[in-house]
């Protein structure tokens, strides 16, 4: 049985959304009982909740937990490994994005605002949620003052606009630099002073709909460098409608409330850092996962491979990280990950994996002609795989008129995905799919 149970490749180009609801079931249960108790109270997707709270977590951590860059073979990471985690969930506006995001983090607020007198009392307390609107000077400041953190962006892609400002010149740059947590970092200031960084933490946890990141990012940053570091996820839509007005209904759990907290105020009173490592069966499962998850991109279209190389390079590292956080609700006091952690992992990357595919080949990888092919192609598809040309422009798939329609379909003739056949019939042209082997798809209706 493979580790990493994907669907089938071919079904993610033709799906609405790539991913199930998210099982809270794959979690350790002291993680699974307060995200579920949180769940109930939104009709946001559990998925959300989940990185919401994971993000969270992984501020108050911080450096208190790692994997040790590997000094003999099999043991430790290629580098250190700390679990700062950088994640992106794109849905749909009215997708309750941004209240999974303040529910998530809803500890990391109490903790910051000083309203909780029975939490994280410590003499050298520092705030775990660092500012979302800043500059790189400001940005190197509060780092070297020894704040780290998570940086919460409510609208992922306004926050991506901020990065672009000409007083912002090189901040994306230096979030990217700055992502692998460098034991060292030093920078010069305007000001004519020197600072010096050491293991500069930051998590980011930010929500967006489709429009927005397609909008705000860069072409370089899609194939490389800022965006490629963010792990992507597409939940599916709810269509149920909101209540009107507020109702009683459930609360979040005080004591699953209470057991998170009491993972956190554990490494908290932690003397120093835990160094992690695999246990035997965990091991072995990732270095299955690792080979499965590159299977999985080789056997992609050529153009996706490209797209996604320098996201899968990042896949396999981020499922330790994950897992991590997730070994404390397992056992806060134990240094090995096992699979119960792992697994939780792997079922909440299977969906970060899925997503990003899906979405670069579809509505983020496309352009606006790219797109008008798909949609067509996908409509011929639907209906057999023939249609008559008047059918396919009464069908207003594509916004435009008939010679939209016409430059769409000389794109298609052109590569071979279509055949035009002229006929007497009063439809006129008929346009019929070819399959990759150069066989004309049979028309089932």
């Amino acid at each position: 049985m493979k580790t990493f149970p994907l669907k089938d490749d071919n079904s993610l180009g033709t799906k609405l959304c790539p991913c199930p609801s998210f099982d809270t079931g794959k979690l350790p249960k002291k993680i699974q009982r307060y995200v579920d108790s949180i769940v109930a109270t939104t009709d946001a997707e559990p998925i959300m909740i989940v990185v919401s709270v994971l993000c969270m977590v992984s501020a108050f951590v911080k450096h208190s937990c790692f994997i040790p860059e590997a000094k003999e073979e099999g043991e430790g990471y290629f580098q250190t490994l700390y679990p700062n985690l950088w994640t992106l969930c794109v849905s749909r506006s009215g997708s309750f994005k941004t209240t999974a995001l303040n529910k998530g983090f809803n500890l990391a607020y109490e903790h910051d605002s000083g309203n909780v007198s029975d939490l994280y009392e410590r003499a050298n307390k520092k705030d775990v949620i660092l500012p979302n609107r800043t500059t790189s000077e400001g940005l190197l400041e509060d780092l070297v003052n020894g704040h780290a953190g998570a940086i919460i962006c409510s609208e992922f892609g306004a926050w991506l606009q901020t990065l672009e400002r000409s007083y912002n010149q090189g901040l994306k740059q230096l979030f990217t630099h700055l992502y692998d947590v460098p034991s060292v970092y030093s920078s010069r200031t305007k000001s004519g002073g020197r600072l010096t960084i050491r293991e500069p933490f930051i998590t980011i946890c930010g929500v967006s709909t489709v429009e927005w990141v397609k909008n705000n990012i860069g072409v370089d940053d899609i194939s490389s460098g800022f965006f490629a570091r963010f792990l992507i996820f597409f939940p599916p839509h709810n269509d149920r409608v909101p209540p009107a007005l507020p109702k009683a209904g459930p609360v979040i759990e005080r004591e699953a409330e209470k057991g998170v907290k009491a993972v956190i105020e554990s490494l908290q009173a932690l003397p120093g850092s835990r160094a992690y490592r695999l246990n035997a069966k965990a091991k072995e499962a990732f270095e299955q996962l690792h080979k499965e998850l590159y299977e999985k991109v080789t056997d992609r279209l050529e153009n996706s491979q490209r797209i996604l190389e320098p996201y899968l390079k990042r896949w396999s590292p981020y499922v330790l990280k994950i897992a991590m956080l997730l070994q404390l609700f397992v056992d806060e006091c134990a240094d090995e990950i096992g699979m119960d952690a792992l697994n939780g992992a792997i079922a909440i990357m299977e969906q970060a994996v899925d997503s990003t595919i899906w979405l670069f080949e579809n509505d983020l990888g496309e352009s606006p002609h790219q797109k008008k092919v798909r949609k067509v192609r996908d409509y011929i598809f639907k209906r057999g795989g023939s249609v008559s040309r008047r059918q396919l422009i009464q069908s207003r798939v594509l916004e435009g008129g008939s010679k939209d329609y016409d430059y769409v379909l000389q794109t298609l003739e052109e590569s071979g995905n279509i055949v035009l056949i002229n006929t007497d019939h009063k439809n006129g042209t008929m346009i019929t799919l070819v399959d990759e082997k150069e066989n004309v798809v049979e028309n089932v209706e």
